[in-house]
């Protein structure tokens, strides 16, 4: 019989399959010794992982010490506004016999020192020189009040200038200081983690929260008064007390309730010295235009239209979809209650659109310039401006209509006056007032 054709393996061939062999008998005995169907073995011993995670908890613990100390730095600023202020109003009462038992707690805890302390205990006096700022703003707030309205006592004022107080949570000190002596789930790695991410992030949102403090009161002490209040906007507020998720948190807010209000008022856009007498006068009368372009996401949140450049009653716009628009005129309607025909001073476009933007146009006639109350309330965001100056924004989160959402002090010139306002409605319903207080108690 003829030989095979197939060519014969060399020497050189055999010893290389072997080799080939050797090696992948050898990765799988590698692999078999440093993995099991648990998943990776540990490659540390356990008194290399106390290590290890002994110098990274004393590095974290470096690190809040030192934003604690910058977060004081931030509270000796606000402080001396806040003296200023006490000394400018003339307050004679003691700060501190005002306070709460809480925040004279918070304010001797803060005074801690935070050198010595292992890391649950800087992150405790973290939040105590957080809850410490709340409480020097709410001071400087009620010896402003004091000095721009007379007759309000330091203690009015300071009952008055409530401000949202964030509840920290504690951090788990038996996660935190636990013998871990593997990587494996359950042996307590994943908890020590958690917690040293819970310390970063809450003491950020600490530092954050003060920087926000101290950049209203060092806002407020440069005010001039003509239109903006004196007051923390109702924007700045919702930014000190919301604690929710990152993504679309305005979804999952549930803080506002609805309040159409109940007032005694009339119609009107004249204040003119002795006429008629009432609480409040509602602003009846509108232009509108709209819809502009919104969407779910509200990108467009604050992204300026045309008629927040000018408002010329003839324009022509393309709004949402493509679509003309124009100014329209709009009057507060009456609702029937018990037989009675009361006013509604809720003012809603006659085209409601979901995910967009309309725009509000009057002018209020005075015939003597003067400093007014008024009370301001949107369904969804809002912003309000007074001879092109704007003077409130609203809480960015969806919310339902409230009829004084927010009460300020502004001003009027002599003459006409221009009021535009801005309203989202991301979805549902919506609508705007604005009642101006005509006699105070």
């Amino acid at each position: 019989m003829a030989d095979s054709i197939e060519p014969k393996q060399s020497i050189a061939r055999k010893a290389m399959a072997l080799v080939f062999h050797a090696l992948l008998l050898a990765a799988v005995v590698y692999v078999a010794f440093y993995y099991d169907s648990s998943g990776l073995r540990d490659t540390i011993t356990p008194g290399e992982l106390r290590e290890v995670l002994r110098n990274f908890r004393d590095n974290q613990t470096e690190r809040l010490a030192r934003e604690v100390a910058e977060t004081r730095k931030l509270l000796a600023e606000i402080k001396g506004i806040r003296d200023k202020w006490v000394r400018d109003a003339k307050v004679t009462e003691d700060l501190d016999a005002t306070l709460a038992d809480e925040e004279r707690a918070f304010r001797a805890d803060a005074q801690q020192p935070a050198d010595g302390l292992g890391l649950h205990e800087v992150y405790d006096v973290g939040r105590w020189v957080e809850q410490d700022m709340i409480t020097v703003y709410r001071e400087f707030l009620a010896a402003r009040m004091v000095g721009l309205r007379p007759g309000f006592s330091y203690k009015e004022a300071y009952d008055a200038s409530t401000t949202p107080r964030p509840r920290r949570p504690e951090l788990d000190t038996a996660a935190l200081y636990r013998d871990v002596t593997t990587t494996k789930p359950g042996g307590g790695l994943r908890e020590f983690k958690a917690e040293i991410k819970k310390s970063t992030v809450e003491m950020r949102e600490m530092k954050e929260n003060c920087k926000k403090l101290l950049a209203f009161t060092r806002r407020s002490t440069t005010q001039t008064g003509d239109g903006l209040s004196v007051d923390m906007s109702a924007d700045d507020v919702a930014m000190l007390g919301y604690r929710g998720p990152e993504l679309l948190p305005d979804e999952m807010d549930f803080t506002h309730e609805h309040d159409k209000g109940n007032f005694t008022s009339f119609p009107g856009r004249r204040l003119v010295t002795g006429g008629k007498t009432s609480e409040w006068l509602y602003v009846d009368s509108w232009y509108i235009i709209g819809p502009f372009s919104g969407d779910r996401r509200r990108e467009n949140l604050d992204t300026r239209f045309g008629p927040e450049a000018n408002v010329n009653l003839d324009d022509v716009f393309t709004g949402k979809d493509g679509r003309k628009i124009r100014w329209e005129y709009t009057k507060a309607g009456y609702v029937q209650a018990a037989g009675q025909k009361n006013a509604y001073w809720i003012i809603e476009p006659k085209l409601v659109d979901t995910y967009a933007i309309y725009y509000a146009f009057t002018e209020i006639y005075a015939d003597a310039a003067q400093d007014i109350w008024i009370a301001t309330g949107t369904d969804d965001y809002g912003k309000l401006w007074i001879n092109d100056e704007l003077v409130w924004k609203s809480p960015r989160e969806r919310k339902p209509y409230n009829a004084t959402e927010n009460i300020q002090l502004v001003k009027l010139r002599q003459g006409q006056n221009k009021i535009l306002y801005r309203v989202e409605n991301a979805g549902g319903t919506m609508g705007f007032s604005l009642l101006i207080r005509l006699a105070m108690q």
